[in-house]
């Protein structure tokens, strides 16, 4: 890790919003959702694991897959098998298998489980398949039998980034990150051929519409800078049990507008377009879970999503889901011919002058924060240290060393 790369202020913040929460129920197990991305079919199922590891320590300031109760390796194989039976693989799907955190931890996922689970996919017939971990659980020989087992089919990683800015990570987005540990993963993804791909989240906490633009763009690019294949672009959701949803309830916080996601990959350009991908632009309301029709407001947790207003917003998504599929430079330039009073309000908020720098509206936000969530007597004993220690790292950390 990174010198003081863990915020604890935000740790314990995040699970204080979390104590509360209840357990996802031992009998949803499985979750399946269908897509078409590349004009392929691309199928993500989800299978239930105690939750991700980081959650449990406070974790993402946007995040919320949830926890259970723990789940042996052998019911996590099961749950897999069940969830490949029910979907409908053929040699041209894409398959992405996710737990809740990262495939590739050993507490979420024995390695026992891990390694059967990897030969479960290699007898589908998806011709791609995909699974998502944070980097520190990398290691060599895990690599070494994904790129042996899946030697049949185009295997990739995707690897959550979020932001190459580690001011950003730090403060806004808690992810307790090191870019060295990200270099030397992609390295390692690459010595065994596999394919690699990463999510980058857009209009995180705390920033303004122009700041998340700019740091977007440059965490794409950085991305690239690395040797990624592929960039994965998601516009902030409002989730239950985060503290975005907390920001939002208290008007401190607003999702970013879809006209933002459609600026980053206009400023990205036609060169990069068809290795940046899109994702969470809408609410998926066709995923399902053991058969039964989820909704996403009480069961995926889902209270406000990025979007635009309803005049525009379905020509908006139809365009964005073509972009999503084939990933044509010429959608994007559709969209930026769409005029709307929205994207007038939209382009009004990039270009208003900010009445606070990125680091006061962290200050102000935080001091709000932690006399709210950890109480008057807590704030006092120890908010002069949080807000030293923010005011003496510098926003400019430089994303491109």
């Amino acid at each position: 890790m990174t010198e003081n790369s863990k915020n604890t202020f935000l740790n314990l913040v995040c699970a204080k919003i979390r104590q509360n929460r209840q357990l996802v129920p031992t009998d949803f197990n499985i979750s399946t959702r269908v897509e078409h991305v590349d004009g392929v079919p691309f199928m993500n199922l989800w299978f239930r694991t105690g939750g991700c590891s980081y959650d449990r320590r406070g974790a993402c300031t946007f995040c919320n897959y949830g926890i259970s109760s723990p789940v042996c390796g052998k019911d996590a194989i099961s749950y897999v098998k069940k969830g490949l039976r029910s979907l409908d693989i053929n040699e041209n799907t894409i398959l992405l298998l996710t737990p809740s955190g990262s495939l590739f931890d050993d507490i979420e996922v024995p390695d026992d489980a891990f390694k059967e689970i990897l030969k479960l996919v290699r007898n589908t017939k998806c011709r791609a398949f995909l699974c998502e971990t944070r980097v520190e659980y990398i290691t060599e020989e895990k690599i070494k039998f994904y790129a042996s087992i899946l030697d049949n089919k185009a295997a990739s990683l995707e690897i959550g980034l979020e932001s190459a800015n580690p001011w950003i990570l730090k403060y806004c987005v808690n992810k307790n990150l090191s870019l060295g540990d990200y270099r030397r993963a992609i390295q390692l993804i690459q010595k065994y051929s596999l394919g690699s791909s990463t999510t980058i989240l857009h209009g995180g906490a705390f920033l303004s519409p122009s700041e998340a633009v700019e740091d977007t763009v440059n965490t794409v690019k950085w991305a690239f800078e690395q040797g990624v294949e592929r960039a994965c672009v998601f516009p902030a959701h409002v989730k239950k049990w985060t503290l975005l949803e907390w920001l939002w309830k208290r008007n401190l916080y607003s999702p970013p507008s879809l006209w933002s996601l459609v600026d980053v990959l206009e400023k990205l350009g036609p060169d990069f377009s068809p290795r940046v991908y899109i994702a969470w632009h809408k609410v998926f309301e066709n995923q399902e879970s053991d058969g039964k029709r989820l909704d996403p407001l009480d069961d995926l947790g889902f209270v406000h999503a990025a979007t635009t207003c309803g005049e525009c917003r379905t020509k908006v998504i139809e365009l964005l889901d073509l972009y999503r599929d084939y990933h044509s430079f010429a959608t994007i330039e559709k969209l930026s011919q769409v005029q709307c009073e929205c994207k007038d309000l939209w382009r009004a908020s990039l270009n208003q002058p900010d009445d606070l720098s990125l680091q006061d509206r962290v200050v102000t936000q935080y001091s709000i924060i932690g006399n709210e969530l950890l109480g008057h007597h807590w704030w006092a004993r120890n908010g002069n240290k949080v807000i030293d220690e923010v005011r003496s790292s510098k926003v400019e950390s430089s994303w491109r060393e």
